[in-house]
């Protein structure tokens, strides 16, 4: 017995390090498996994303440079809170892109730390399992950055996202959009109604309005983009009533362009959403302080 003992026992010894180097190497294998299977986000399921802690008074979980969690919608209307350190913001800044379902739905830029509430229109999600993913540009580690002396902080993450809410009544005001309106105050915009103000708002990449209350007789819509390298790489603006396409506008210049919707393009219609290609930062670009990102300004008009 004591001999087999002695066997087996140089066996383990001379085969630990490889043995060990399978099991890291089968676990790392079933990370990237699990998160290219979309087949398995089944509800509760999720990947990259660490435990719950308090922040600024949210629960949040901090995420891996890529996180994805799968649950089932509760209403087409979602949204969440995302928080940036400030020690993971770059000369460059910080980028999120978010997807629902593998679809891009909004990139979001911070310039500098401090929280983002974000609410978006997922058309025919309610009662359906949808997957929720995060891609971040960089990540930092807090232990060694000696923000921490907790070993279990020796991990990379990027940002801090709260648990999904879902809105259950469309807001007034719809979703997506910058709180502010502003006013126009340059040259008169061609079709715009004699004696009306123009008041406007700007979307991210995505932005939805509140069909039934703003625009259920439809109208005439004024959109206008100003990305600064518009004449080199234009901005396609699509507008969508719920879930269906019905217009596709491309701007090659900052012009205000007007878009005319016939009230059959929208009768019975809950949302209408305008969805950018792309946004800019004005601060990243240097042209102010302005740090949102803009994607199309959007003013409501009348027949």
């Amino acid at each position: 017995m004591s001999s087999i003992k002695i066997v087996l026992t140089r066996l383990f010894n001379r085969y630990s390090k490889l043995l060990l180097f399978c099991i890291v190497l089968l676990i790392i294998a079933g990370h990237i498996y699990n998160y290219f299977r979309f087949d398995l986000c089944s509800n509760g399921y999720e990947y990259g994303l660490y435990e719950s802690k308090t922040i600024n008074g949210e629960q949040m979980r901090w995420t891996w440079k890529r996180s994805f969690l799968c649950e089932s919608a509760k209403t087409d209307l979602l949204g969440l809170t995302v928080y940036a350190s400030p020690h993971n913001i770059e000369k460059k800044g910080f980028a999120l892109d978010f997807f629902i379902d593998n679809k891009l739905l909004d990139r979001i830029h911070f310039v500098e730390s401090g929280f983002k509430p974000l609410y978006y229109h997922v058309p025919d999600s309610k009662g359906k399992v949808i997957k929720v993913k995060t891609e971040a540009s960089n990540t930092f580690n807090p232990y060694r950055l000696g923000l921490s002396e907790s070993r279990w902080q020796n991990r990379e993450q990027a940002i801090a996202v709260s648990p999904i809410s879902y809105l259950r009544i469309v807001p007034k005001d719809g979703v997506g959009f910058y709180r502010e309106w502003e006013e126009w105050n340059g040259d008169k915009i061609p079709g715009f109604r004699e004696g009306a103000l123009p008041k406007y708002r700007w979307t991210r990449m995505q932005a939805s309005l509140n069909a039934e209350h703003e625009f259920s007789e439809g109208g005439i819509l004024f959109l206008r983009c100003t990305h600064p390298n518009i004449k080199k790489n234009p901005v396609v603006v699509e507008i969508i009533n719920d879930d269906a396409l019905i217009r596709n506008k491309t701007f090659s210049d900052n012009e205000w362009k007007k878009v005319e919707i016939m009230a059959k393009e929208v009768e019975d219609s809950r949302m209408l959403t305008f969805r950018a290609s792309r946004t800019w930062s004005p601060k990243l670009e240097g042209i102010s302080d302005d740090c949102r990102e803009l994607g199309v300004a959007v003013l409501v008009g009348q027949f």
